[in-house]
């Protein structure tokens, strides 16, 4: 393995010096106690929103108590809903995979990580192999321990066809991974990757699974928490893990996500106790009740990017200079506004921002509709007209949608709002990969993970079904740079395209809105989460005083 060190997880390092395998000696885990009651201090996202609900509602610090039933509510996906961590793509599945599952690495506030089930990252002299180290002295719920052939299956399991996890090992050699001892698995590679672990650092690509695994209606974890019932549309019911081997967590004695895509009955679910959290607040609503006593308001850190995504090869958008022009169309400012209700800042067109090499110097896109227009003369589509397809799956989307098209109307562009069904949007065998012009909502943990995911031919999100070859050889570089300067500049490179001729808008990088009890404590430690719904999915910590 030549002669570089294990690496402990740490994002306080620089991407030179996690590649040098310059240690830090045991990344600590994060305890609950930083935060107050469900969602901490009073400070200001940076997007100008308030930070939680303000200081008439800040709660009492301290970590939750052990015991209680901690009743969680997010809009569902009817009988879509997967407890199969390779098949999410909706943010309750997410939190459901979360509670029964253990990740590789632990998602951390601003975008750092920290150790889950791997403990140890190994490279050889040129990052063609790498050796992964399994924490010791862990246990599925079935009571079984954690080994390395649980690993080795995992990794197949997400190369495996049809996973959404598939571009977190497309450059393995899965077949020739190899159990070095209980614990350890040698990852040798197709080619040179300097940061592998940001490839595991997703929803789809992250959670360990047990060797043999091929039913999820039962899942066995090693996660906090253990099944105990699943209908899908309606209801999980899981008991704490009290094998769990990051004790004393979990805190409650029972977690319940429940399905209920109504943004009202969410709430009314919370303010009459038959639920602690509801997820996904309608924004208006949100900002209206900041100083409420009843329950408190917590809001995100501007992180996961809103988008409205165009198909490359569909005939209305293959003209680079479409796209050019929809982009230049967006007064970001003022769909954040309307749509968001000021929850967010604006976006770049470009995903992950504040990871290590995201561009920052490019500008935000402001509206020019006068542009807009003559590059739509030049491509033949003055009297364009698109149907832009929406749905209720996160809160301010359809209002999104309905300002696009109102925005639209000064460039001479005709867009026409379809209002689709929550439960078939997001569902790749229904809607999803089959609208040339949607809507969505991107984390980004990593430029790696978002860009392998979405932008490679034959990627498992492939939107704007971008197709580009020397784009993606280019992606190549970068991923395999282990020198900070060129890292830097390949990374530049690969945003300046897709920047300039992509069919992606990041109108919004979104501040999340969830209301909560008074009793909840543990919620909301900004940014660390990896989900589109919710800006803290780190269900180990929540609790109940």
């Amino acid at each position: 393995m030549g002669d570089r060190d294990w690496i402990d997880l740490d994002t306080g390092l620089s991407r030179r010096r996690f590649v040098e395998g310059v240690g830090i000696g045991g990344a600590a885990i994060a305890s609950s106690g930083l935060l107050a009651a469900c969602g901490g201090d009073d400070d200001k996202g940076d997007g100008g929103a308030p930070g939680t609900s303000g200081s008439d509602n800040a709660g009492t610090p301290g970590n939750p108590s052990r015991g209680g039933n901690l009743r969680f509510g997010m809009i569902g996906n009817g009988t879509g809903e997967t407890a199969n961590p390779n098949m999410v793509s909706t943010p309750i599945d997410t939190v459901r995979v979360a509670a029964i599952f253990d990740p590789m690495i632990r998602p951390a506030p601003n975008h750092k990580r920290e150790d889950g089930l791997v403990v140890g990252w190994k490279p050889n002299a040129d990052a063609t192999v790498w050796e992964l180290k399994l924490r010791p002295d862990v246990t599925w719920h079935d009571g079984s321990p954690l080994t390395a052939e649980d690993l080795i299956f995992t990794l197949r399991t997400f190369g495996a066809k049809g996973s959404f996890g598939a571009n977190a090992v497309a450059f393995v050699e899965l077949n020739d991974l190899k159990k070095l001892d209980p614990l350890t698995v040698r990852v040798p590679l197709k080619r040179p990757i300097a940061d592998l672990g940001a490839y595991f650092i997703y929803v789809n690509s992250t959670w360990v699974i047990k060797d043999g695994t091929t039913d999820f209606q039962k899942p066995v974890g090693t996660g906090p928490y253990k099944v105990k019932s699943f209908v899908p549309g309606q209801r999980m019911v899981a008991e704490a893990n009290r094998d769990y081997w990051d004790s004393p967590k979990p805190y409650p004695d029972q977690f319940e996500l429940v399905s209920i895509d109504d943004p009202t009955a969410r709430l009314n679910a919370l303010t009459s106790g038959q639920i602690d959290i509801a997820a996904g607040i309608p924004y208006a609503t949100a900002r209206a009740n900041l100083k409420s006593k009843d329950y408190r308001v917590v809001v995100g850190a501007p992180g996961a990017s809103f988008t409205f995504y165009m198909a490359i090869d569909d005939p209305a958008f293959r003209d680079v200079k479409v796209r050019q022009a929809m982009k230049l169309i967006l007064d970001r400012e003022a769909m954040i506004n309307s749509a968001l209700a000021g929850f967010g800042a604006p976006g770049r067109d470009l995903l992950a921002p504040g990871t290590p090499y995201f561009d920052d110097s490019v500008p935000v896109p402001q509206q020019d509709i006068e542009k807009a227009k003559s590059l739509l003369k030049s491509a033949g589509a003055s009297d364009l007209q698109v149907t832009l397809h929406t749905a209720d799956v996160l809160p301010g989307f359809t209002d999104a949608a309905a300002v696009f098209a109102q925005q639209a109307k000064a460039a001479g562009v005709t867009i026409n709002v379809k209002r689709e069904q929550i439960a078939q949007y997001l569902n790749p065998a229904l809607l999803y990969l089959k609208m040339p012009f949607g809507q969505d909502s991107w984390p980004g943990p990593s430029l790696n993970a978002s860009y392998s995911l979405q932008f490679p031919k034959g990627a498992a999100f492939n939107e704007t079904h971008w197709n580009d070859p020397s784009w993606e050889k280019l992606l190549n570089q970068a991923e395999a740079a282990t020198d900070e300067a060129e890292a830097t500049e390949l990374w530049t490179q690969v945003q300046k395209t897709l920047y300039d001729e992509g069919g992606q808008i990041v109108w919004a990088n979104q501040q999340t809105t969830d209301d909560c009890s008074n009793a909840v404590r543990g919620y909301g430690e900004k940014g660390s989460g990896w989900l589109y719904g919710t800006d803290d999915d780190r269900v180990w910590n929540w609790g109940l005083a």
